[in-house]
């Protein structure tokens, strides 16, 4: 992906040619502290959110989309978040933008409370320090001994709404004017215990490596953020953690052991090609997962409120993307002096990356987005996550002339290739001119319509900065694991199922075990699973039955835009 290209036209939309660029980098800064929590504050029906000092804003919302009033239930109707994925992230571009661009220094204060805030999402059921970081805080449960992750202001939100809301009586109302979109939001918040019993997840690498790139990062800038880097030094004493968290929960498909070797049925109908390719050229495969939990721990902890989405460990090439991110910058800035970077690592290292290249350039990404990207569902973030390690190593290897290690020659020589090439040849295929500057389609607001019934154009680049480069991180309801082809169904207790079994059961986890030859494999998709054909081909994000929540950040995307344009200005300098 060409930077140029892309920050020419994020500077388009923002309308940069009319005001300096120096002035819009200003205000977006501003903007940005403007979404960062100044107090610690216990959600209180239905006035107040719950609120943690140094945290940046973002917001839980349903894909709800059709009609005008599901378009505007779906923009307007929001749950605060605070999350450490969105702190992370940002407190990460803004030392960025200073550090490789034109940015001004960030304030040291924001940066400080940013950090105290991050270290609250160390898992507590590890020793202090440690390296494995959940996506939200964790509370205490005495009754299973547990520090259990958990949204707070969506739990506490849901129970005010189911214990409030008159359904029945609304929901005679809404039929007897046949309002369909009235109907279906109620039908969400009846259900919503439903969606949400999926949130009591465990650590996950995607945090994890993003608190490990933030750290290297400060390590190599501490000569201008010294205490910065000290809190995240002091906050983080067992941070190698990671590193061994992410040998022992890899996946392996060609292990024998179940822990290693058992995936997500989604996960494994999209990467099966890779696989097929390695185990035909007798290469083994370790590849980065999702969460920090394996099916042994499972077992004993889904019960006692940490627990994997369907019981069942994923790859999320999204994931992968920022795991390699934090893993590069970890290796080139040196942020350990041990042997972390030992060969067990190398290999996952070198397995994801080639998966990543492989993805893009066998179209999977553009294909089945809703398997590949199973917590992100935009490919833009995708690639743009993917682009973070090449600049780096770009970076690095025009300052030096080389790279430390030929593991990172080698990732950027398949980043650079699959970046130039297929990914901006898709990126630029799809934007469309729109007066003096060009708009960007994604599934956000692209199934809406106006109350004629007439499509309208979703979210778009414009001279009033309607960007919206949201997060987007989803739980997907369109496809679940079990109308996927399987070989492995369990009871959390020990039983194992056959392979024909037909009726649900939410103890159970569904999974592919090993690797299955391409011609049985395609034998499992003539039948149905659990009474379901497999959907073989993607509908979108915007079918009729694609109704889930998703995160979206206004302080992350203006964090990137300015970014991105403190960088744009390095291209004239």
């Amino acid at each position: 992906m060409k930077l140029s290209v892309v920050l020419f036209i994020i500077s388009l939309g923002l309308g940069v040619a009319d005001r300096p660029i120096s002035d819009t980098i200003a205000a977006l800064s501003k903007r940005v502290a403007s979404f960062q929590a100044v107090e610690n504050k216990n959600y209180t029906p239905p006035m107040s959110w719950g609120t943690s000092k140094g945290a940046y804003r973002s917001d839980i919302r349903i894909n709800w989309h059709g009609s005008p009033f599901l378009a505007f239930s779906r923009d307007y109707l929001a749950c605060y978040d605070t999350n450490s994925f969105s702190t992370l992230w940002i407190t990460t571009a803004l030392i960025e933008a200073y550090s490789y661009g034109n940015a001004s220094r960030p304030d040291e204060d924001q940066m400080m409370n940013a950090l105290k805030a991050i270290n609250l999402f160390h898992n507590k059921n590890n020793p202090a320090g440690n390296g494995a970081m959940n996506f939200w805080s964790q509370i205490y449960n005495k009754s299973s001994g547990m520090w259990i992750s958990r949204p707070e202001n969506v739990f506490e939100g849901v129970q005010f709404i189911q214990k409030y809301t008159p359904f029945k009586l609304l929901q005679s109302i809404f039929k007897y004017f046949n309002w369909e979109a009235g109907l279906q939001i109620l039908e969400f918040f009846e259900r919503a215990n439903g969606y949400f019993s999926a949130f009591l997840i465990p650590s996950d690498f995607d945090d994890t490596f993003l608190n490990i790139g933030l750290g290297a990062l400060l390590k190599s800038t501490k000569a201008s953020f010294p205490t910065l880097y000290n809190i995240w030094a002091k906050n983080n004493t067992h941070y190698e953690t990671a590193f061994r968290d992410l040998k022992k929960y890899a996946y392996r498909p060609m292990n024998i052991d179940l822990d290693a070797n058992a995936i997500d049925t989604r996960t494994y109908y999209y990467l099966r090609g890779f696989l097929e390719e390695a185990k035909k050229n007798g290469q083994t495969v370790s590849l980065v997962t999702t969460n920090v939990q394996n099916i042994t721990e499972e077992r004993y902890l889904s019960s006692r409120g940490v627990s994997m989405p369907f019981h069942i460990n994923n790859v999320d090439t999204t994931v992968a993307a920022n795991s390699i991110y934090g893993l590069t910058t970890a290796v080139l800035f040196n942020l350990s002096s041990s042997n972390w970077f030992d060969m067990e690592i190398q290999t996952i290292y070198a397995n994801t990356t080639s998966l990543i290249e492989w993805l893009i350039e066998h179209n999977v990404i553009e294909e089945r987005p809703d398997l590949a990207l199973t917590y992100y569902p935009s490919r833009y973030s995708f690639y743009y996550y993917v682009a973070r390690t090449l600049f780096i190593l770009e970076t690095q290897y025009v300052s030096e002339g080389t790279l430390p290690m030929e593991i990172l020659n080698q990732t950027r020589t398949k980043f650079k290739r699959v970046l130039q090439g297929k990914a901006s040849e898709m990126i630029l295929s799809e934007a469309n001119p729109d007066g003096n500057g060009l708009y960007f389609e994604e599934f956000l607001g692209n199934g809406d319509t106006d109350f004629s019934g007439a499509p309208m154009v979703s979210c778009y680049f414009s001279e009033n900065i309607t960007i919206q480069i949201d997060i987007a991180i989803s739980f997907l309801v369109i496809n679940v694991p079990f109308y996927f082809p399987t070989n492995h169904i369990e009871f959390l207790n020990g039983t194992i199922l056959p392979s024909n079994t037909s009726k649900f059961d939410r103890n159970m986890f569904i999974a592919i075990s090993g690797v299955i030859g391409e011609e049985e494999y395609e034998d499992l998709l003539k039948i149905t699973h659990f009474g379901k054909m497999t959907p073989t081909n993607f509908t979108g994000y915007n079918d009729p039955n694609a109704v889930f929540p998703f995160w979206t950040s206004d302080a992350y995307t203006y964090a990137n835009t300015l970014l991105a344009l403190a960088q744009f200005q390095n291209l004239n300098s």
